[in-house]
């Protein structure tokens, strides 16, 4: 039987589409529409990939499914914004109804290159549960606010798949800290965007923990 290579040109273009309807999709798990990640690498984020359609983190109708949390209440300090590694500004906020955990560093400082592999490893595990871990770089390593380009490098190079953001002029990591700072320092904010500690010595059972509650 011959076959006519517009026929096979069909049948190739089904089956990619058949391999591509089994992979990835954003909001497979929970939180995934609201973690600052692209989780199915298709370059949208959260609300702004129409796989998220129809989640309660979307402003979806409430189901009575489960709690859904309020930030009215926060006490993250109003005003902090960061940038991602496409250049975007990033409200803390829009993390509302996960608990995070934000780490600040400087791509110059070895305990902050160290804290990568803690993180993707802590958001591994903690991740399906609503947790996100945010890396929060302050400066680059000529002591400058990373670029867009830079972040994704540090990315790419700790094989990261968590939020890295930049932290221009310290703004976010001086809003809970002052004088000699070391680093790295963590955050850990509750799902109602409440501070629970900020005194840098916030261990990975410490946000298990909370993540439990």
């Amino acid at each position: 039987m011959r076959i006519s290579p517009l026929f096979l040109v069909a049948a190739l273009g089904a089956g990619f589409a058949l391999a591509c309807a089994g992979g990835k999709h954003e909001g497979n798990k929970s939180g995934e529409c609201s973690d600052g990640a692209d989780n199915d690498d298709d370059g949208l984020f959260d609300c702004d990939d129409d796989d998220c359609d129809g989640s309660p983190d979307c402003g979806a109708e409430d189901t009575g499914s489960g709690p859904i949390a309020t930030c009215d209440a926060g006490d993250f300090p109003a005003g902090v914004t960061f940038v991602d590694d496409h250049g975007d500004t990033v409200d803390p906020y829009s993390w509302c109804g996960n608990v995070v955990l934000i780490s600040f560093g400087a791509m110059w400082e070895g305990g902050s290159q160290a804290e990568t592999g803690d993180l993707q490893s802590l958001y591994d595990e903690l991740h399906g549960s609503g947790f996100i871990a945010v890396q929060a770089l302050i400066q680059n390593v000529d002591s400058q606010t990373p670029s867009s380009a830079e972040l994704t490098e540090w990315e790419q190079t700790y094989d990261l798949s968590f939020p890295v953001v930049a932290d221009p002029n310290s703004e976010g990591l001086y809003s809970f800290a002052s004088g000699s700072i070391g680093l790295p320092y963590r955050v850990l904010v509750n799902r109602e965007m409440q501070v629970t500690d900020s005194d840098g010595g916030v261990s990975d059972a410490d946000a298990r923990a909370l993540v439990a509650e």
